[in-house]
């Protein structure tokens, strides 16, 4: 069409909070079940009905004060993995059942429960275009807020997550023609350790 940038679309889309789907797996369930147990995958809204999600990097830069090489300082970036949260609006006990399972299997002595998150983003074109999967395991989840209960509104209930290193899974978007993008994913594989223990 006239008047089209190269590279534009027609539909000019961009992405809005409900454009996602979270998923909860705990990874070894402690006092409540045998050590190294998994559970089935859980929905957000198995929990509640998910109000608000957050993901955020954990990252700091370390940086030199030389007083040779002109005193240009040399900057390097530290990863320190991801937080997020997470708000529910309460339907059932649920919540309540997944912080006393931490608690307890922390008295227990079974040490922390771990989760993998598992985040889905849809393409803000439909679902039809796609989706970007994006994997938070061995993450930390702790309840932050139980909720206040007063007279007729709503109880909220809010949890926070912390995860040592996120992992793409797939990216399904039909519009990935982008150069710029594709040459992204490139970089990404080669970055990507030969083994995961390295």
């Amino acid at each position: 069409m006239a008047g089209l940038l190269p590279g534009s679309q027609v539909f000019a889309a961009f992405n809005i909070g409900k454009d996602m789907a979270l998923s909860i797996q705990l990874q070894n369930i402690g006092s409540v079940a045998a050590k190294g147990a998994t559970t089935s995958i859980m929905n957000a809204v198995d929990i509640g009905i998910l109000e608000s999600y957050s993901c955020d990097p954990v990252n700091s830069v370390v940086e030199t004060d030389p007083i040779n090489l002109g005193g240009v300082p040399v900057v390097r970036a530290v990863e320190k993995g991801w937080q997020g949260r997470f708000s529910i609006a309460r339907t059932s006990s649920a919540g309540d059942v997944l912080a006393q399972l931490f608690q307890e299997s922390y008295y227990g002595g079974n040490g922390t429960v771990l989760a993998q998150i598992t985040h889905v983003i849809f393409d803000p074109q439909g679902y039809a275009y796609g989706s970007t999967t994006l994997q938070y395991p061995n993450s930390v989840i702790r309840m932050v807020k139980g909720g206040d209960f007063t007279g007729e509104a709503k109880v909220t209930q809010e949890f926070e997550f912390r995860c040592p290193r996120r992992e793409s899974v797939t990216d399904t978007t039909a519009d990935v023609t982008s150069q710029a993008l594709l040459t992204l994913q490139a970089a990404i594989a080669l970055a990507l350790p030969s083994s995961p223990n390295v």
